[in-house]
């Protein structure tokens, strides 16, 4: 999601416990995220969005004052194991994998 930033801007990308606050060049933050393992749905939740505000604003207490701009979800496919995946395609050999096998954040 994205609030609008009406305080200082931060220098840094803040993370902790899962949890990142952007700034961006407009004066929004970009904050999040919420994973759900074996959900497929790219629908952001209310239940979802006000984790991710109670996270972040566990960092920069702030947000809770900040408007929303936007909201979205996205799906962060994985590997079970977590390990990447490397090799060809076993029909056409000129094919070659290199997949990362994480879920979207390598802050593990």
């Amino acid at each position: 999601m994205s609030v609008w930033n009406n305080g200082p801007a931060l220098a840094h990308t803040i993370y902790h416990d899962h949890c990142y606050i952007v700034q961006r060049d407009s004066g929004k933050l970009v904050i999040g995220a919420t994973m759900k393992p074996n959900e497929w749905q790219a629908v952001p939740t209310l239940g979802g969005m006000e984790a991710v505000i109670q996270k972040a604003s566990q960092l920069m207490p702030s947000i809770k004052e900040m408007p929303i701009e936007e909201c979205w979800a996205g799906l962060r496919p994985a590997t079970n194991d977590r390990h990447p995946y490397i090799g060809r395609h076993p029909e056409d050999k000129r094919i070659l994998f290199l997949l990362q096998g994480i879920t979207g954040t390598v802050f593990y």
